[in-house]
């Protein structure tokens, strides 16, 4: 679709979660989805191919503004209801780039902020994050008008490490149940060792 701010977003230029039961990843916005944007018409703007991705107002339109920012998250590609995460994420911003300064942040599966990239978007600025438990990722976008413009972001080239699946409340349960039942054994042993000991 084209590129300019306010226009509807078609249902074929929908991404959401079309690689959540291959990749495990899933992308939404003001609405559950982001358009994929044409951006081949402007002499060194795309940055791989001539398509990046834009943000979308809760009733469908296409748009940069950073109240809508871009969320990408992560789940198990073998049960999409299951969250999964990561510990590396990068993204880029279009070769156009703009005097604002934008955000890249990570999550965890209980919304906790893990890791931060921000700056200025100049031209082809990658950004990238790095922690042990990103769940879902959010790129802020820029304060553009919402309706009638292209003075924003689009972002291309989202790398990210494989996935592993949170690990269920009921495993973590036994996973600690069974730590305890190792300490205490230890203390059990080394206290009849030390009773064992000569005076």
């Amino acid at each position: 679709m084209t590129r300019i701010t306010g226009n509807p977003i078609p249902l074929d230029a929908r991404l959401s979660d079309q690689f959540l039961s291959t990749l495990g990843v899933r992308f939404a916005s003001g609405s559950d989805y982001v358009p994929v944007i044409f951006l081949g018409d402007i002499p060194n703007h795309a940055l791989s191919g001539v398509n990046g991705i834009g943000g979308s107002t809760d009733d469908g339109l296409l748009t940069y503004n950073d109240a809508f920012p871009i969320t990408i998250s992560f789940w198990d590609p073998s049960n999409s209801s299951r969250p999964a995460t990561t510990d590396f994420v990068s993204i880029r911003g279009d070769l156009r780039g703009s005097s604002f300064t934008v955000a890249f942040d990570a999550f965890d599966s209980d919304g906790n902020l893990v890791a931060s990239d921000s700056g200025q978007d100049f031209g082809g600025r990658t950004y990238s994050v790095a922690a042990a438990s990103i769940h879902s990722v959010r790129f802020s976008g820029v304060p553009t008008p919402t309706i009638g413009g292209s003075g924003g972001v689009g972002l291309d080239d989202l790398t990210f490490n494989p996935v592993t699946p949170v690990p269920e409340p009921g495993t973590l349960l036994l996973l600690g149940a069974g730590l305890a039942r190792l300490g205490y054994g230890r203390r059990r042993t080394i206290f009849s060792s030390r009773r064992a000991e000569p005076s």
